[in-house]
């Protein structure tokens, strides 16, 4: 199902997943891969996933998150963007299993409803904001943290 996947590999000690809910969040998934890229991260955007997003959604993630993170070196980052607080809710619950099979992957959900979101998503993830600039600036920090002996 996740099959609209570009990547350009570059840092395999910090990888990044990134995915829209929705078409209207599309955009702002590029974008903020392309930042990643820059700060030379390996990106893979799978944009949007709203044909995709479906009872085997979290399989199809498990299998691409095996994927790319084969040598479980680093850290993979899963970025997530909804305007709607189902999307939030959708990924919470389907990505965030998968993520906390180790201490080195996370869930970052980024929206515009936060306000609206149930009282599990922050347990559901690792981060969550309505900026871009926090995604990044935490996935950095988190990042440098592991590098630190």
């Amino acid at each position: 199902m996740i099959e609209n996947l570009s990547t350009i590999l570059t840092n395999d000690a910090q990888s990044v997943i990134i995915s829209a809910s929705d078409p209207r969040c599309a955009l702002l998934s590029r974008i903020t891969a392309a930042i990643y890229r820059t700060n030379g991260w390996s990106v893979y955007d799978v944009g949007d996933i709203s044909d995709a997003a479906g009872v085997l959604f979290d399989l199809d993630f498990q299998r691409l998150a095996d994927k790319i993170w084969r040598n479980k070196r680093g850290m993979l980052v899963t970025v997530a963007f909804s305007h709607t607080s189902e999307g939030l809710n959708f990924f919470a619950d389907s990505l965030y299993p998968t993520t906390k099979t180790s201490k080195n992957m996370h869930l970052v959900l980024c929206g515009y409803k936060l306000r609206d979101i149930s009282d599990s998503i922050p347990k559901s993830c690792d981060y969550y904001t309505d900026n871009v600039k926090d995604v990044i600036k935490w996935s950095e920090s988190v990042s440098e943290k592991m590098r630190v002996p």
